[in-house]
């Protein structure tokens, strides 16, 4: 939406309402029909320090994962369409470790850690010119609008997200040397929501 007004010239300028307009006005109506009447949204910018820290990753060929403090989730590609940027496969396990742990996080201020800097950089900013991307952005905003926390990325070396990682390849014991503390048992992902984040033809 506010990419459309920059089109603006003069007043009685002609604008096209496009595909990704109306996606942004889509994801309003849904979050207003949610709305629980709450009015007050953190602002990162209050405090720079995260309440929480969650590591993510997502190999190309294999699969992602995430994990946060004990809990964890990681599954192959199974449900999505090839090929697809990299930059969206990374962000596939962030908006399901939002929609599995946002609930846990309200009011809190949720930092990803993540390898690509790319992801990092559209997480920042809340905007993407990848309609893919942008599709999993307005999922991730839709569940910290949800639960009222806010969030923001930072990069992590891969060799510093080493559990995450073997997630992400499926090498379960790799993980569990590495994040012995983690739970025995792994979140489950609900299907309806793995049918959520393919992309929109």
């Amino acid at each position: 939406m506010i990419d459309l007004l920059c089109c603006f010239r003069h007043r009685d300028h002609p604008i096209r309402l496009n595909v990704k307009f109306h996606r942004d006005l889509q994801w309003w109506l849904s979050f207003f029909i949610e709305w629980n009447g709450v009015s007050f949204f953190l602002s990162p910018a209050v405090s720079p320090l995260p309440d929480l820290l969650v590591s993510s990753d997502a190999s190309g060929s294999q699969g992602f994962g995430a994990l946060w403090r004990t809990e964890w989730f990681c599954s192959s590609w199974f449900f999505l369409p090839s090929p697809l940027s990299i930059a969206f496969l990374e962000l596939v396990p962030i908006v399901v470790a939002a929609h599995l742990w946002g609930r846990a996080w309200f009011r809190l201020r949720v930092q990803f850690l993540c390898d690509n800097l790319a992801v990092v950089s559209v997480l920042n900013s809340g905007t993407s010119k990848s309609p893919d991307v942008m599709h999993l952005l307005r999922l991730l905003t839709l569940e910290a609008c949800r639960h009222n926390f806010v969030f923001s990325a930072a990069h992590t070396p891969g060799r510093d997200n080493a559990a995450a990682d073997a997630l992400s390849r499926l090498r379960l014991q790799e993980f569990r040397r590495l994040a012995p503390h983690a739970d025995h048992v792994p979140r489950q992902i609900p299907p309806s929501l793995l049918s959520r984040l393919v992309p929109p033809a």
